[in-house]
């Protein structure tokens, strides 16, 4: 199985409803809330053309309450984290063309295990693999509404990939653009990855700075927002636009050389050269 990046969404605060909204990339024995427990929490399969599967997950009720299940679409944000977006049924390949739940609507009773079963297929024409979010929680408009409710979604990842037996022969393919240079009390860049690919790989991707000389100044890591925090590689997800950012020392005036390079999975490096003139904190690209 892939290592998932491990990512926890807190929902919004308002007047009445205290939303936490979970996401978690690698589970694979039960997660807990206040009221109820999902197993798994991540379901992954390879399908043909015309295939269809059934898959099965358990909700396990401390209380007796009404639930609801629905799908969302996932998206992966400029900082790398993953978010959760309502689905665009006009989208051929929306969540609801690979899914089929065979209720939507439950009761379930305390302590009582409850199996939902559904199907999963694959669109005519898809390719690549496709990342969805099965939300599971309480039903709270069937909820007397007493003071502060506290609603807990969680979101049952799924992965759904077309079979193919070339898939080890693809190559990443992704380009970088956006890149922006400041020189104030340190000197930083930062740029986006765009990942023009149907499936997911890693980034390694550094900073080399020569000057006017060509000699090398210096050189640095750049990543995202999330892999700063996991201490891990940038992750793109199909189709993902992402920000790399880093910083050094500020660069003194003159004129340099910036080379990105960044490693895309095991099969190819994408390289951008750029140069630039420094004046203070001044940074124009020549």
């Amino acid at each position: 199985m892939d290592e998932f990046d491990r990512s926890h969404f807190l929902g919004l605060l308002s007047y009445t409803l205290l939303t936490f909204l979970l996401c978690i990339f690698l589970v694979t024995t039960e997660v807990y809330s206040g009221d109820f427990s999902v197993n798994p929490m991540i379901i992954e399969s390879d399908l043909n053309p015309r295939d269809k599967k059934e898959f099965k997950f358990s909700i396990i009720p401390k209380e007796t309450m009404d639930m609801k299940l629905s799908l969302m679409e996932t998206h992966q944000g400029l900082d790398g984290y993953m978010t959760f977006l309502d689905v665009d049924k006009k989208n051929r390949f929306n969540p609801y063309k690979f899914i089929k739940l065979n209720k939507t609507n439950i009761k379930v009773k305390k302590g009582v295990p409850f199996e939902v079963t559904g199907i999963m297929s694959l669109p005519r024409n898809f390719k690549g693999k496709k990342y969805l979010a099965l939300i599971v929680e309480e039903d709270v408009s069937k909820k007397k509404q007493e003071g502060v409710i506290i609603q807990v979604r969680f979101a049952l990842n799924i992965k759904i990939q077309a079979k193919s037996k070339y898939r080890k022969y693809l190559r990443p393919n992704a380009k970088f653009n956006g890149i922006k240079i400041s020189n104030a009390k340190n000197m930083k860049v930062e740029g986006l990855i765009v990942n023009k690919s149907d499936f997911e790989f890693f980034a390694y991707s550094k900073v080399t700075i020569r000057n006017h000389k060509n000699k090398l100044i210096k050189k640095f890591e750049i990543k995202s927002k999330s892999a700063k925090k996991t201490g891990d590689r940038t992750r793109l997800f199909p189709k993902a636009i992402v920000r790399v950012s880093g910083e050094s020392n500020k660069l003194k005036n003159g004129i340099y050389k910036l080379q990105f390079h960044h490693k895309l999975g095991d099969r190819r490096s994408l390289i951008k050269n750029v140069k630039i003139g420094v004046e203070d904190e001044k940074v124009v690209f020549l």
